[in-house]
């Protein structure tokens, strides 16, 4: 079942976007300016701090990763800068001050919201991080970023649903012959990529790029019943989910092949 999202009303694309007044409902109201975010440490600032930053939740499905929150700052701060942070990397900021009818009215406290559509987040374990700022938007628009005593944050990890792998080979006659198969991730259609790692004990070696393919595959190796000279054949799978995301590779290694199967064979090679 899909997991749910914590989906953002509103995207953190507030640069270039000219602000004339906080409108809207309350709580989800967000600043701009055409001037760039005053950061000096003005009398202004002097007393503020951002007094609640919480994270409500965060997800990722697919190539979403969204959460949201609550914030308030303390007088005379009445709005407040965000900065969000994927493993340590600024996605995106924004700047609210939940108000109901103009600059004037900002209330100090609302929610948050935050959504970035990736293309290839890596599978397993991540760490989302909010940074706030208290700021200072009076009624003609000025706007100060409050430093005074560096940002809070706080942080939340969440995991990159990850799709697996299998895959089984066995001997057919001539053939090594196999079958793979994909699941989990953000699922199918899965797209199957193959791998072939091939030696010889005459030193030769050969490292195939990943190919993606049919779901089975066959590799000539007729059995040899000594060892040497012979070839072995390793046989690497893995999948890419709906989202892009790739499974770990597992494999089937071993099967041995008569000499001269894959590579030149010389029997004057001292045997």
């Amino acid at each position: 079942m899909r997991p749910a999202l914590i989906r953002s009303p509103l995207r953190a694309l507030l640069s270039g976007v000219m602000l004339a007044a906080c409108g809207g409902a309350p709580g989800s109201e967000q600043v701009a300016s055409e001037e760039p975010v005053g950061t000096r440490e003005l009398a202004q600032c002097a007393g503020t701090s951002v007094s609640t930053l919480t994270i409500l939740g965060v997800s990722s499905y697919g190539n979403e990763v969204a959460g949201s929150g609550s914030w308030a700052v303390s007088y005379p701060a009445n709005a407040i800068h965000l900065d969000y942070y994927i493993d340590g990397v600024k996605m995106s900021s924004e700047e609210r001050c939940n108000a109901s009818g103009g600059l004037s009215s900002c209330t100090g406290s609302g929610d948050w919201n935050f959504s970035y559509d990736h293309t290839a987040l890596s599978c397993g374990s991540h760490t989302f991080e909010v940074r706030a700022y208290p700021m200072v938007i009076d009624s003609a628009g000025n706007r100060i970023q409050c430093q005074t005593s560096g940002p809070r944050s706080a942080s939340r990890s969440f995991t990159q649903s990850c799709p697996g792998a299998s895959l089984s080979c066995s001997r057919s006659g001539d053939y090594v012959v196999c079958e793979g198969s994909g699941s989990g991730g953000t699922g199918s259609p899965y797209t199957p990529f193959w791998q072939l790692e091939a030696s010889s004990t005459q030193s030769d070696y050969y490292l195939s790029t990943w190919s993606s393919g049919d779901w089975s595959r066959s590799y000539y190796c007729p059995p040899t019943y000594v060892y040497i000279p012979s070839e072995t054949l390793n046989i690497s799978f893995k999948v890419r989910d709906s989202a892009g995301a790739e499974s770990y590779s597992v494999g089937s290694y071993g099967f041995t092949c008569q000499a001269g199967t894959y590579f030149y064979y010389d029997p004057g090679f001292g045997w």
